[in-house]
Formats: C-alpha cells, sequence, structure tokens
C-alpha cells in the first residue's frame, strides 16, 4: 500500500490561496495500520485542557529542533507528504500526533517561523471542521472553512501559512453549511447537514523544522 496521491490545482479550495485538499488519500488499510501504531501505547501522551497529544522527531525550540528518532511505522507517510511538494526541497521531520474527542478543538492559532511554511496535516478516525481566518494585520480574503474527513489530508502553505490563524471549534457536531469550500468534494455529505463528530479524531500534523541542532548544549549556546 502507501500509493502516492500528489496536490494538484484540482485540490486546490476555497478563495484563501494554498489550501488543497484531498480526500481518501490514506486507504482504509492503510488508516488502520496508523491507527493501531499510535494506540499501541508504546508513546506518551501529553494532556491538554482540550486534546491530547504526542510529540515526534524532537522538542521545537525558537532556535531549531533538538531532534529524535521518528518511528519508522511512519516513514513510509511521510516520504508520500515529502512527495507532495509543500516542503520545497526539505523532507518532513517533526510530527504532532492529536487526539479530539466530541467536544473538543484546538483555539485559532499559527505555527510560527520555526517551520518552513508549508503543513500537511492526515485525518483519521473521526471527521471535523477547520476554519482559516486572516490575522488583524492582514488585508486579505475572509474566513474560509473546510470539513475535514477521515483518511483526507489537508495541505496549506504560503499566504494561508503566513497570514491565516486556523482552528478547530469545540463542538459536538458541525453544520454544513454555504461556507464549507469542500463540501463538493464529498457527494456522501448533504449541504445543510449536521455532521456529528467523534468518536475520536486522530490527526497527524506534519512539518519541516528548518533549522536542525545536534545537542542541548548548542540549542542553549546558539
Amino acid at each position: 500500500i502507501w500509493t502516492c496521491r500528489q496536490m494538484d490545482e484540482s485540490h486546490r479550495v476555497g478563495d484563501v490561496p494554498s489550501i488543497y485538499y484531498i480526500p481518501n488519500w490514506l486507504s482504509p488499510q492503510e488508516e488502520e495500520v496508523l491507527l493501531r501504531c499510535i494506540h499501541s501505547g508504546k508513546l506518551s501522551w501529553t494532556q491538554l485542557s482540550n486534546r491530547r497529544l504526542q510529540n515526534l522527531g524532537g522538542l521545537v525550540h525558537p532556535k531549531g529542533l533538538l531532534q529524535t528518532p521518528i518511528p519508522s511505522w511512519l516513514h513510509p507517510c511521510l516520504e508520500r507528504c515529502s512527495q507532495t511538494g509543500v516542503f520545497g526541497s526539505g523532507a518532513p521531520n517533526h510530527v504532532l500526533v492529536n487526539s479530539y474527542l466530541p467536544g473538543q478543538g484546538i483555539l485559532a492559532h499559527e505555527d510560527g517561523p520555526a517551520y518552513y511554511p508549508g503543513v500537511c496535516i492526515i485525518s483519521m478516525g473521526g471527521p471535523a471542521v477547520i476554519h482559516f481566518s486572516p490575522k488583524q494585520d492582514a488585508q486579505q480574503i475572509g474566513r474560509t472553512s473546510l470539513v475535514l474527513q477521515p483518511r483526507s489530508l489537508l495541505i496549506f502553505k504560503d499566504l494561508a501559512y503566513t497570514q491565516y490563524l486556523h482552528s478547530i471549534d469545540e463542538v459536538d457536531a458541525e453544520h454544513l453549511g454555504d461556507n464549507i469550500a469542500n463540501l463538493h468534494m464529498h457527494p456522501e455529505l448533504e449541504p445543510g447537514s449536521i455532521l456529528l463528530r467523534g468518536p475520536e479524531r486522530m490527526s497527524l500534523t506534519v512539518r519541516h523544522v528548518e533549522k536542525v541542532v545536534k545537542s542541548l548544549l548548542r540549542l542553549k549556546n546558539s
């Protein structure tokens, strides 16, 4: 498995520049393998107020990435992300595994300058709706929302990365209105319908940290 599906202009969605969405990027078998590895218990979770997460690849510091190995079961998936071209000439070296239960989400935020301005988000398990809203100091197009179905790949880069914040509402269900920019990609979803969150959404946020440091001492002295 792990067949590659690259992004092209047919996958660009919404009015905000540089947002791409690929449904069914993972096969059901690939999703099952990834979820089984995540739930294997070999990696520790950090519990936050609105979700829990695993940090794979190392500690991200404003001065760089103090790198640690990423589990080998993720390597084929990361290679496919790299083949989309979203990381330029770099390769993904940091992954956040996020677990959301119904009613959980994340406030509007940006990923910041430590990362190359391009992100892959792989959704598994359950659905969600993500919102992109312009920063207060940015003269850009207004809010755009996308439904993230299980096994999909979301890519955003360039202006969508640097000039917009992204968020997921803390709700149990989502109303699929006219504001959902990629609803046409999911004929199984009716416009105006209610999308129930859950039972658990697992996401992989895949990024490239441009500066890597070899030791904690060098990180402190740089």
